[in-house]
């Protein structure tokens, strides 16, 4: 299992717009190979701070998903609601 955190940063008042975009690209995304699930996190304590989790079968299917054009689309839209780039880490799962 192949994961990406990324955290972002979104503008003020565009976190509900972000948030149904995320839920939208969801649809389309999830039918990329290897796909297993993509996750928007909002935390409850301090200034909105939010973090995505994207899991996939593996860094190539992960690799793959991200040179989609499916991707370039959604990656467009959903960086336009960010303050600023976001910043991802990758990890491979090594227990459960």
């Amino acid at each position: 299992m192949f994961v990406a955190i990324v955290d972002v940063r979104i503008k003020p008042g565009l976190e509900d717009d972000f948030a149904r975009s995320f839920s939208d690209a969801n649809a389309e995304l999830s039918a990329c190979d290897g796909f297993v699930a993509r996750r928007l996190l909002r935390a409850d304590d301090g200034p909105p701070s939010f973090r995505i989790i994207v899991e996939h079968d593996s860094q190539e299917t992960f690799e793959a998903m991200r040179r989609s054009d499916v991707h370039a689309k959604w990656h467009s839209r959903m960086t336009s609601y960010m303050e600023q780039a976001p910043v991802p880490r990758f990890f491979k799962v090594v227990a459960r």
